[in-house]
């Protein structure tokens, strides 16, 4: 087979005619003294146990191929194929190591795959532009190159660039795989891909290829990502597909993968479509198991956001009722935040009045610290009765909160949003007592902040 000239035969391989056997490409150890050039390091001695095979020599700076069969001089592979002839090899201990990948022997001169990323790439070769291969042919070895991390690339590339027509073509081959290759590392981004740059129709045709499977793949690593993007690009097939999650759409919101499957449904979805996730939230014991789930509490969230009154209601009642044990939940907390921050008024009213007697305490706890700190800033409407609350006439519990490691942050939030007579009551009582906040590492912070709002208060009093 000829050479093509356009290509530097450093750079030439060799394949096993006719067949796709794959075969190892290996690089023993070189020896070589540091800083040697690649092309005058030794190569040792084959190894014993590649005696009896044709060894194939290839040039400096490369690897040497052996197989279990004979092979003919053939393609030329272009460098970044599977990391074939891809210098310089790296140094050290005064030796050359390149891990043995594996490769499926080259047919024919098209089948030689574009690898454009590398081929841009300097180090894999003096301004090499890699070849490139007709759509049908790549299509042929879909599956194979998409399980492939470079060929993953190179298909979506082509993805990318193909026609309607070309990817009717490739339509058949998807579908056959797209179970597979939903769930391999790199063969998932080809199908999220093809269903980016599929026609309405093409998509419907994947989408029901694979919505047997939802479940398995929504709580999967990679195969959750493929239902995202069915979830965001496929609002036609929402009703179907998602309702093969109807009976496990709990474990789903659990899981660490299915529950940003759940949170994409709530995104996307209408009310109607995720009307199943809000029946299954507010079934009797699960909004509290859900707001104290680490992956569940955020679907429970994105519930409240994008769900309708009706589907809500039932769900704020029982976190209203259970206010004060979400708050000092290490995951509880951002769920009853999240109502004071998105919450209808009447639903920020009812968790403030639930805390109402308990502010003090749980100012100095570690997770409801963070909601009191929440009522504080985006509760405009009862942040005078919570401030109220924690400024008792003789100061005794802004004493202990100056002092405290989780309650001086309620305070410098209190500093933040307090109205002018509130303000001059701490500035006061810090400043009175400023010598002894210094001693403790959280007063500190309180005393340096206080010291700057009273110089802003003096200031103002005399303009």
């Amino acid at each position: 087979m000829d050479q093509d000239n356009n290509v530097p035969n450093y750079y030439t391989n060799y394949y096993n005619v006719g067949n796709w056997r794959p075969f190892s490409i290996m690089m023993p150890s070189m020896m070589m003294d540091q800083g040697m050039p690649i092309d005058q390091a030794r190569s040792p001695p084959v190894p014993a146990a590649f005696d009896g095979m044709e060894v194939v020599g290839s040039p400096p700076g490369t690897r040497d191929v052996w197989s279990p069969e004979p092979v003919q001089y053939g393609e030329i592979v272009p460098p970044g194929l599977n990391g074939i002839g891809s210098p310089p090899l790296q140094y050290a201990m005064g030796h050359m190591y390149h891990n043995p990948p594996m490769m499926y022997a080259i047919q024919s001169h098209e089948a030689a795959v574009r690898m454009e990323h590398r081929g841009r790439d300097h180090r894999h070769g003096p301004g090499h532009k890699a070849l490139s291969m007709p759509f049908a042919e790549m299509v042929e070895t879909l599956h194979s190159l998409s399980a492939d991390q470079n060929g993953s690339r190179y298909v979506q590339q082509r993805f990318d660039e193909c026609s309607e027509t070309e990817l009717a073509l490739a339509l058949p081959m998807v579908k056959e795989h797209a179970t597979d290759l939903s769930t391999d590392p790199f063969g998932n981004y080809v199908v999220q891909k093809f269903i980016e740059r599929a026609t309405p129709a093409q998509q419907r045709d994947v989408v029901a290829t694979l919505t047997p499977t939802v479940y398995q793949l929504s709580t999967h690593m990679y195969g959750c990502r493929v239902v995202q993007r069915i979830i965001e690009l496929c609002p036609a097939s929402h009703a179907p597909f998602l309702q093969q999650l109807r009976g496990d759409i709990l474990t789903v919101m659990k899981d660490q993968h299915g529950n940003h499957v759940a949170q994409n449904i709530l995104t996307h979805a209408t009310p109607a479509d995720f009307q199943f996730i809000a029946d299954a939230a507010a079934s009797p014991g699960q909004v509290n198991a859900l707001s104290t789930h680490s992956f569940a509490c955020r679907v429970l969230q994105r519930l409240l956001e994008y769900g309708t009154t009706e589907q809500t209601a039932p769900l704020v009642a029982e976190i209203v009722k259970n206010a004060i044990s979400l708050a000092e939940n290490r995951f509880g907390n951002y769920v009853v935040s999240h109502v004071i921050k998105k919450g209808q008024p009447e639903d920020i009213a009812a968790v403030v009045a639930a805390l109402h007697g308990e502010v003090g305490r749980l100012s100095m706890h570690k997770f409801a610290s963070n909601v009191i700190e929440c009522c504080l800033e985006f509760s405009p409407a009862h942040r005078q009765a919570l401030i109220t609350e924690l400024l008792t006439p003789q100061g005794e519990v802004l004493g202990a909160l100056v002092k405290d490691k989780y309650g001086n942050y309620v305070v410098q939030k209190m500093l933040d949003v307090a109205e002018t007579r509130d303000l001059r009551f701490m500035v006061d009582y810090v400043m009175a007592r400023l010598p002894a906040m210094r001693d403790f590492v959280y007063g500190r912070h309180i005393a340096t902040r206080v010291e700057q709002i009273a110089q802003t208060l003096e200031n103002s009093e005399h303009s």
